[in-house]
């Protein structure tokens, strides 16, 4: 019989393997889903704003790599506990390492930036980690 190890965990067979991915996907689902919603809204709200296509396009592939690191390759499950050191350090190391694409760190930080200031604006989202304290 064929055992998988993958990181530190070891599976009987690959069978086993594709159940546990299957399982934790399933796990992931509502967060997920929930994730892509408010990316969309997100976008909206820069179409609403005025932004160049160009800019917005940026954002939009910005904000969607930051939600397959989130949804993939973390256990976060709420936006209001998403840590600054994932949004800013992790993410861009991630980024660097999984996305074929040329790493513009400031471009990140600013849709990341934009998006939390978003959440927190439109839908009540706060993040203090990220953010700071909110401002009076």
């Amino acid at each position: 019989m064929t055992r998988v190890i993958v990181e530190d965990t070891e599976f009987e067979s690959i069978d086993e393997y594709i159940a546990a991915l299957k399982a934790w996907e399933e796990f992931r689902a509502p967060f997920k889903i929930q994730a892509e919603v408010l990316a969309e809204e997100f976008i909206d709200s820069l179409h609403k704003q005025g932004l160049s296509k160009r800019t917005i396009n940026k954002h939009q592939m910005n904000i969607e790599m930051f939600i397959v690191y989130l949804t993939q390759y973390t256990d976060a499950d709420d936006f209001a506990t998403v840590r600054k050191g994932m949004v800013n350090t992790e993410f861009l190391q991630w980024y660097r390492r999984k996305v074929l694409n040329r790493c513009d760190p400031d471009s990140l930080k600013s849709t990341t930036r934009k998006f939390f200031k978003f959440l927190a604006e439109e839908k009540g989202i706060y993040n203090k980690k990220v953010l700071g304290k909110p401002q009076r």
